[in-house]
């Protein structure tokens, strides 16, 4: 975690074009930690899906639970609960397509 930090602080420092890249040892340095944030984040976004997903079940099972017994209402329920999800879920797939090492940290001229 303190790594991760590390990295993290090292890579906003010189996010603001402090160094110019070119084969300096340094601009690679800086290069390499970004994509290993960016790497980070995307796998955070995965493991966020999961417990979304396995969460929003849990909760929208339990609501549905509490609804009239009456087959309409537990259709609507079922419906509702599947959109929520995919629809969460979709989210956040879409933002993790979003992210790549190599375009992320060039557009943030930490990358040639």
């Amino acid at each position: 975690m303190i790594r991760t930090i590390f990295i993290l602080v090292l890579v906003l420092t010189f996010s603001q074009g402090i160094i110019f890249l070119n084969d300096d040892p340094a601009a690679t340095l800086i290069c390499n930690g970004c994509q290993f944030v960016v790497n980070i984040v995307e796998t955070r976004l995965k493991a966020i899906e999961l417990v979304t997903r396995n969460d929003l079940t849990t909760f929208a099972d339990k609501a549905c639970a509490r609804i009239p017994d009456l087959e309409v209402f537990k259709t609507l329920c079922t419906q509702v609960k599947d959109d929520l999800i995919d629809i969460a879920v979709q989210l956040i797939e879409a933002f993790e397509r979003q992210i790549n090492g190599n375009v992320t940290c060039k557009n943030l001229r930490l990358c040639a």
